[in-house]
């Protein structure tokens, strides 16, 4: 998100996001920073996080007693943000197969051209949407499960324990943030 291309707009994005929706997280004790996508400001955000406290998310939480990721305040979020996002998608599907068929009537072929491509679009953003809506269901819950008892069993045949809950929180947190890329793809 930081490259050099309009930073100016960034900088304005970033104190928006502040103000209106990250308060209540920061007075909360949560800390903001701006990823540049390089390995090294990864490592020092990681670094940062192991420093800190252990602290139990609600995400976390939520995991342990829900059946489905949905289940969670954060899945459920993403389940109807996803939901809303494929019926509008749906729509868009419609109506340019209408304007196509409109399009191929009157002959105009650099408009068909152009809506075939843009519902070739839509359609491969729509089955995205709908590939990452179906990852929400009972399928991520049970392997996270699984992979967190496999990695319990890998530490303790180690003799070794979980460093930190940030450890298990980031084995959890792994399938959301695929869900979220291909949902904002």
């Amino acid at each position: 998100m930081w490259g050099n291309e309009d930073h100016g707009k960034k900088l304005k994005l970033e104190a928006e996001l502040q103000v209106k929706y990250w308060s209540d997280l920061k007075a909360k004790g949560a800390d903001v920073f701006r990823y540049n996508g390089s390995s090294g400001m990864a490592e020092t955000i990681v670094g940062h996080l192991l420093k800190k406290d252990d602290v139990v998310l609600q995400l976390q939480r939520e995991l342990a007693e829900a059946t489905h990721l949905e289940d969670t305040s954060a899945g459920s979020v993403l389940a109807n943000q996803l939901d809303r996002s494929l019926k509008v998608s749906e729509g868009q599907i419609v109506s340019l197969e209408r304007r196509l068929r409109e399009a191929q009537v009157a002959k105009d072929k650099t408009k068909v051209r152009q809506l075939e491509e843009d519902l070739r679009k839509e359609k491969a953003r729509n089955l995205r949407q709908k590939i990452s809506r179906e990852a929400l269901r009972p399928r991520i819950a049970q392997e996270t499960d699984m992979e967190i008892k496999k990695m319990t069993k890998e530490k303790k045949s180690k003799g070794e324990k979980w460093k930190s809950r940030l450890q298990i929180f980031a084995m959890v947190l792994g399938p959301m943030l695929s869900i979220g890329t291909a949902f904002i793809s």
